[in-house]
């Protein structure tokens, strides 16, 4: 059984399941760590991409050091947070009229219908109060649509024009898809639309099918819309498509995660906690277990987790290899040691980092030379 969102305070059902609350189920702080994992973060090919808009800005150069590098790609992740920011999943308005008066007497004065709006001063259009009279003389409360056109009128924006641009429509939604201008007319809807406008939710929800059934996730991903994207799948139990795109992509990390966030969803707190401590590795194996359906999609990935897992012994093995200490107490002081040849020409000794060893070191050194303070005298009396 399919779900979608809650409309008005009627419940929603996870597969015929439990009642649940999808605002707050969405808020989550474990299921936010976990879109926001399963979202990344592109900072070249995404976030900081090429754009169009209207007034171009001059490219910026400069030389850096290391230091400074390093310093701006850190302030840029953050700048990035920021652009990754979800897109809040709230439940459709209500979009019941309540009629306030009924006058038969003034039934068909015009063919048209009259909305009063309240112009007080001070007040959002979300309190103010807008009413029609209807073509039969009903005096009743405004819809959603015809509130947000009254909006739209008193609060003009130059973006944000009184009827709906077709391009949230079919013909031109579908040709917008086509050219992969996904995340272009989603942020349109964000700064078109409420959150919470059932028309905004119904138009995301089919852009995120049309994704889903054309396998395009990567026009999504490192976006701020992957993660209500994410989230509707698992809601509605669509997430085998995903689970195939991460196994085509060899993502084990990512299905790994989704895992997690399907187990989050789903209620069973025992197997959530449990996932938590567990590494990717056990989380596909016990997922195939479970379900015999994704089988076949989780053993690609088991596979190349155990590749990976393989990979990262042999790289600690030689990493290991290389960094064990070959020289030795009679290698350091040979030609084999830092001096080189020069070592022939020297005495060299081995002294530890220890008070009493350089306590050692000094007594030999002065022995040493009275040694030579001998040999030279002796020469001098020859």
């Amino acid at each position: 059984k399919e779900t979608s969102y809650r409309t008005g305070t009627d419940a929603q059902e996870i597969s015929g399941s439990s009642e649940i609350d999808v605002e707050r189920l969405f808020t989550r702080s474990d299921i936010q760590s976990l879109l926001k994992r399963l979202t990344g973060m592109n900072l070249e090919g995404k976030l900081f991409t090429h754009r169009n808009i209207a007034h171009p800005q001059r490219s910026h150069y400069a030389l850096m050091t290391d230091d400074a590098y390093e310093k701006t790609l850190k302030n840029m992740e953050e700048v990035g947070l920021n652009f990754l920011q979800f897109v809040p999943v709230l439940e459709p308005r209500c979009n019941t009229t309540v009629i306030l008066a009924k006058d038969p007497e003034i039934a068909g004065f015009d063919d048209s219908k009259y909305v009063f709006t309240d112009l007080s001063f001070g007040y959002g259009i979300q309190i103010r109060s807008v009413v029609v009279r209807e073509t039969d003389g009903v005096l009743r409360s405004a819809t959603v649509e015809e509130r947000d056109r009254m909006a739209r009128i008193y609060k003009g924006h130059p973006h944000r024009p009184v009827c709906e641009p077709p391009v949230f429509k079919d013909p031109y939604l579908q040709m917008a898809l086509d050219r992969n201008d996904h995340e272009h007319v989603l942020d349109w809807a964000c700064h078109y639309y409420l959150p919470d406008d059932p028309v905004f939710i119904e138009l995301c929800h089919t852009i995120f099918d049309r994704t889903l059934d054309a396998n395009k996730f990567s026009n999504l991903y490192s976006t701020r819309h992957f993660g209500p994207f994410v989230f509707y799948l698992v809601l509605n139990n669509r997430f085998s498509p995903l689970l195939i795109y991460y196994g085509s992509k060899e993502k084990v990390e990512d299905a790994a995660d989704l895992i997690r966030l399907i187990k989050a969803i789903s209620g069973d707190e025992t197997s959530s906690n449990c996932m938590k401590s567990a590494d990717d590795l056990t989380i596909l194996q016990d997922f195939a277990k479970e379900n015999e359906e994704h089988r076949d999609i989780i053993q690609d990935l088991i596979k190349t987790a155990k590749k990976k897992e393989i990979r990262l012994h042999k790289q600690n093995a030689s990493f290991e290899r290389e960094h064990v200490a070959t020289m030795d107490k009679d290698s350091f002081a040979g030609t084999q040691g830092p001096l080189g040849e020069i070592a022939k020409s020297y005495d060299v000794c081995i002294v530890k980092g220890s008070f009493e060893a350089t306590e050692q070191s000094q007594k030999w050194k002065e022995k040493s030379k009275k040694q030579k303070k001998r040999q030279n005298t002796k020469e001098n009396k020859k």
